[in-house]
């Protein structure tokens, strides 16, 4: 299965683009097997929507990888 991934980490942009992925993988799976700590070093989103981090991916679909922004 395939999906599209537009990182907007700096020091990770070697992960746009296409990846082949196992039927049935989680978002969490997908971001932690790319060595990326959940809600730590991205604001995940797939299609424009930010995810339970139990989203089941599914073909086609588009993961955003952004940095995140803290402050006040």
């Amino acid at each position: 299965m395939q999906v599209k991934v537009t990182c907007m980490i700096p020091w990770r942009s070697e992960l746009t683009g296409d990846h082949q992925i196992p039927d049935g993988m989680t978002i969490r799976e997908f971001v932690e097997e790319k060595e990326i700590a959940w809600d730590q070093e991205a604001l995940v989103t797939v299609n424009d929507r930010i995810v339970q981090e139990s989203y089941v991916l599914k073909e086609g679909d588009h993961i955003y990888l952004l940095v995140p922004v803290v402050g006040g």
